[in-house]
């Protein structure tokens, strides 16, 4: 039998030594065992020269389940039998089972130390040779560090690349054990990846907020944390000049313009304007949630200038977000002219759905006067309050996210 590196022998099973593998989920092994009594085995078991087992730890329990008492076995004597060896055992039919990511992982950190090695060999090796081609002009260095040539190789052993590794090493290494769990099962390193930098990212701003409440020392500054649902049974009927307010977008939150319309309904004072963002997917469902409380009185555009989002279920790259624009009764004031579009400056200092400032600092100048109170439901980091402050507006605010609304309160009390 011809095999990369030396010649494959038959071992009894038991002299294999079994430790510290790299695989831990077995697998299927009935289907296994069957494939190999089928059509035999394909790659024989990998080990080194000490019979210590390098790869084909399912391969022995099915020859066990197959009542064999030896197995096909290459001695591997050097990091690049194993890369061949390892390669080909990837490439075996779908009855073989994949390494998981930290299986992938464990593997590549073994193999290391080994490539690591045989590189400084290299390199001691070819240094006279290195000499003479240089000389001669016929070889060019490849530009790559001896550590780097020796992370890559390794990893290509695995079949990831090294930058999947790195992140299959930090989800491992970020103590989320669900998360561990659910990117060896489903293999899907980058959700796991995202999944891990967002949670992160939640504890770093729940540890700011945690010191800029204590800087606060229990100022609300008009910012309730709470449902809008609730929060807006304290506010008076016909008492709220203008809701200006970005929902979330998910589907799932779709009812949330039904339940705002119907208190629009009550606290706006005839002719307030409701003007709320919303995806463009949304804005049929919107309207028919809104129309039987308030009338929509026109559509509005938020002209982005930063990044473009791309809709792929659509096939369209967004330039502009919609506002609509919906009014209890009939708007009192047409003789005040309003654009019905605005460029947007990207702002997320505060929150990562956070709005400009510009667009409802516009829209609370046009349609209210001093003294007059905005309401925004989805408080955010908190946009609408600051452009009501700044304009001589009272504001009233509220959201379920208590890291959100500290952040707001702290910034609508520092803004100018």
């Amino acid at each position: 039998m011809k095999t990369v590196g030396q010649t494959a022998v038959e071992l009894c099973i038991d002299s294999i030594v079994v430790n510290g593998r790299h695989r831990k989920q077995m697998g299927d092994l009935q289907s296994l065992a069957n494939s190999i009594d089928s059509v035999g085995l394909l790659h024989p078991v990998v080990v080194d020269e000490k019979r210590h087992l390098i790869a084909g730890h399912r391969r022995i329990e099915a020859y066990r389940l197959l009542e064999r008492e030896k197995i096909p076995v290459t001695v591997a004597r050097n990091f690049s039998d194993v890369q061949k060896l390892l390669i080909a055992e990837r490439d075996e039919n779908t009855e073989r089972l994949d390494f998981s990511p930290t299986e992938a992982l464990s593997l590549q950190q073994a193999l290391l130390p080994m490539e690591r090695e045989e590189a400084a060999k290299r390199k001691s090796e070819g240094g006279k040779t290195g000499r003479r081609n240089r000389i001669s002009g016929t070889k060019k260095a490849s530009g790559k560090k001896p550590e780097a040539k020796a992370a890559e190789k390794s990893a290509a052993a695995t079949g990831y690349s090294e930058a999947t590794l790195r992140k299959i090493k930090e989800v491992q290494d970020s103590g989320y054990a669900d998360l561990v769990e659910r990117m060896d099962k489903t293999g899907k390193v980058d959700r796991a990846y995202r999944e891990m930098k967002r949670r992160q990212d939640r504890e770093a701003r729940e540890r700011e907020a945690s010191e800029a409440s204590k800087e606060l020392a229990g100022e609300d500054c008009g910012v309730v944390v709470g449902d809008f649902r609730e929060v807006a049974k304290n506010i008076a009927d016909e008492s709220v000049s203008l809701i200006f307010t970005d929902p979330p977008y998910d589907r799932e939150s779709l009812p949330l313009y039904g339940d705002m319309a119907a208190i629009a309904s009550r606290v706006l004072i005839p002719g307030g304007s409701l003007i709320c963002y919303l995806g463009q997917y949304q804005i049929d469902e919107v309207c028919k949630l809104v129309s039987p409380h308030l009338r929509l009185w026109w559509t509005l555009a938020c002209i982005h200038t930063g990044t473009s989002a791309r809709m792929t279920e659509y096939g369209i790259v967004v330039k502009w977000k919609p506002m609509l624009w919906f009014v209890k009764g009939t708007r009192g004031d047409k003789q005040t002219f309003v654009d019905d579009a605005i460029v947007s400056q990207q702002e997320k200092s505060h929150h990562d759905w956070q709005q400009s400032v510009k667009e409802a600092g516009y829209y609370i100048d046009k349609l209210t006067i001093s003294g007059e109170l905005v309401f925004d439901p989805f408080c955010g980091g908190g946009t609408t309050s600051v452009a009501a402050k700044k304009l001589g507006r009272r504001w009233a605010t509220c959201d379920v996210d208590s890291v959100a609304a500290t952040f707001a309160r702290k910034r609508v009390r520092d803004c100018d």
